[in-house]
């Protein structure tokens, strides 16, 4: 069985499951409060009872007080609720990197279909990822598009600076060009 980790939304049907509780956690974590925990059987379409248990974890985001609802297959005897909602954290933190990764560096399919060359174009776009994010933290930048000319322009001159050099030049010239 695949265990998962997800957000409902907060209109959905459930009935409890019978002989079970509603657990309190009196511990909240670093972004929840008021967590609790219950078994219960969702409703398909509204009115076809799924006759398979799910754990429902409930709680507050402590900055702006909106209500969360996670829901989650794995057993109470593997993971607490307060388990599965650093799950759900971490689980959110890897969605936004991928997203950083596609939009922010472009990268929306391989140029090549060899494994070799897709670990290539991988290490080079985390490579330039950690760059890009270097250079706007060392310019106290925050937008990722005008960081990314700004650095593209600023290597550009570095390497065209270098490769004078090496010729025997004088890179001062350059900016009298």
């Amino acid at each position: 069985m695949q265990y998962f980790v997800g957000r409902l939304n907060q209109d959905f049907k459930f009935e409890q499951v019978e002989g079970t509780k509603t657990i309190l956690y009196e511990k909240n974590t670093e972004t929840l409060e008021n967590i609790s925990e219950k078994t219960v059987y969702l409703f398909a379409d509204g009115c076809k009872k799924i006759e398979i248990p799910f754990r429902i974890i409930e709680g507050t985001i402590t900055a702006t007080q909106e209500k969360i609802v996670l829901i989650s297959n794995i057993p109470q005897t593997e993971l607490d609720g307060l388990d599965i909602t650093e799950i759900y954290k971490r689980r959110w933190k890897i969605e936004q990197f991928f997203r950083f990764i596609k939009q922010e560096m472009r990268l929306k399919h391989f140029f090549s279909r060899d494994w070799n060359g897709i670990q290539n174009m991988v290490y080079i776009i985390l490579i330039a990822a950690i760059l890009l994010i270097a250079f706007m933290y060392f310019n106290k930048r925050k937008d990722y598009k005008i960081s990314k000319l700004s650095f593209k322009n600023q290597l550009q001159d570095e390497i065209i600076r270098d490769v004078v050099i090496h010729c025997g030049g004088d890179p001062e010239k350059i900016n009298s060009f």
